[in-house]
């Protein structure tokens, strides 16, 4: 089994978003290459290499995967009216890339070191100083409960790793590039941190005293 500092060899899905562990996403996979990727991770029994697209290019390559990313599991498949194959995705664990590489038959692949454990991290417990945070987790189960099963969970609520992917896969003001920031952070307390400063410059603006720019 894969486990932390370990490297493995993933399908590369090149997106314009970040997947953040936990996260469930409706997919459509709208072109030939796509099917492939998903085909190859089938076979393989494992996810597909969820990384941001990044401006560059380098030796044919369109687009540059970002250096930290996410494996993106398939749960389950539809097809669309429009007859496009459809899935569900859920973000896994996080990874840091070593390599990416055309594997024949020119399927693009990058050899990654994984950043998580197979098994769940233990429950962080939440600063007290982030209670806006769960405030906001709160009202957005209360808005949509059935889109957000298990947000109104005591446990989850007070667990600040929960907390914090929660926070940075569901609400706007985490912009991808935001998204990638906090994805290679490995503390919970951290990133929440770094998501309230976030939100305060976005509701704020740049100069309000209590904003101020998280450390890079």
């Amino acid at each position: 089994m894969n486990d932390v500092s370990q490297a493995s060899t993933l399908p590369l899905m090149m997106m314009m978003n970040v997947v953040v562990p936990g996260q469930l996403l409706t997919w459509d996979a709208v072109h030939t290459e796509q099917v492939d990727l998903i085909r190859e991770a089938t076979r393989r029994n494992g996810g597909l290499a969820a990384c941001l697209g990044e401006a560059g290019a380098e030796h044919g390559w369109p687009k540059i995967p970002a250096e930290y990313g996410t494996e993106m599991i398939v749960e389950g498949f539809d097809v669309t009216p429009g007859n496009v194959l459809q899935m569900t995705v859920r973000g896994g664990r996080r990874f840091r890339v070593l390599e990416r590489r055309l594997q024949e038959p020119y399927l693009p692949v990058v050899d990654v070191v994984w950043l998580d454990s197979i098994d769940p991290p233990p429950a962080l417990p939440l600063d007290g100083r982030h209670d806006l945070l769960k405030a906001m987790v709160e009202g957005r189960h209360k808005a949509y409960p059935d889109r957000y099963p298990g947000w109104d969970s005591p446990d989850n609520l007070v667990n600040a790793e929960w907390l914090s992917w929660r926070i940075a896969g569901e609400f706007s003001f985490m912009t991808p590039e935001r998204k990638l920031a906090v994805l290679r952070e490995e503390d919970a307390i951290k990133r929440l941190d770094d998501m309230f400063e976030f939100f305060l410059l976005d509701t704020l603006g740049p100069d309000s005293p209590y904003s101020k720019k998280p450390e890079a």
